[in-house]
């Protein structure tokens, strides 16, 4: 938006869409929905929503992307995954929804990825860790530990994306 245009702009409550500073935070984020009534409004921040006063939050453009000729181009507004369970699909087919999903991952600024593959006869998860050792978006991954499932799944650590 256009300094002429955001000037133009009533003064008010930003409406869902609205890019804003954070007040105490460096970055922006985008507003998902507004509250009047109680003076708040929920902000995506990166991976992250968080629910903040309305007085915290100022106008601002949005993000620039930088110019790079391989940039993924994601369209449609899309929930944040931080787990996929593969249980029920092929090798091919689980190779594919694990590859598309650290795609998203990356886009999303995620840490990590948790990538449920089960026991079963181990070739799922074979093939999964194999394609994790050569992926470039994959800084490293191990087993889950005792809480997060332990030999039934795999974490995939999230190399981040160069600015």
């Amino acid at each position: 938006m256009s300094d002429a245009a955001r000037s133009s702009k009533p003064a008010g409550p930003p409406a869902p869409g609205d890019w804003v500073e954070i007040e105490g935070l460096a970055g922006i984020g985008q507003v998902l929905e507004v509250d009047p009534r109680r003076r708040r409004a929920r902000v995506r921040v990166h991976d992250q929503e968080w629910v903040l006063a309305l007085k915290k939050l100022k106008p601002t453009a949005p993000p620039k992307l930088p110019e790079a000729k391989n940039l993924v181009r994601v369209t449609g507004a899309q929930a944040v995954v931080h787990e996929i369970d593969l249980h029920g699909l092929r090798v091919e087919e689980a190779l594919a929804l694990v590859d598309r999903t650290l795609d998203q991952a990356v886009v999303s600024r995620l840490l990590q990825l948790k990538i449920i593959h089960g026991h079963g006869t181990g070739a799922v998860r074979l093939a999964v860790r194999q394609l994790l050792a050569r992926h470039p978006h994959v800084a490293h991954y191990r087993f889950g530990g005792p809480s997060e499932g332990g030999l039934a799944c795999t974490i995939a650590e999230i190399r981040p994306a160069r600015p």
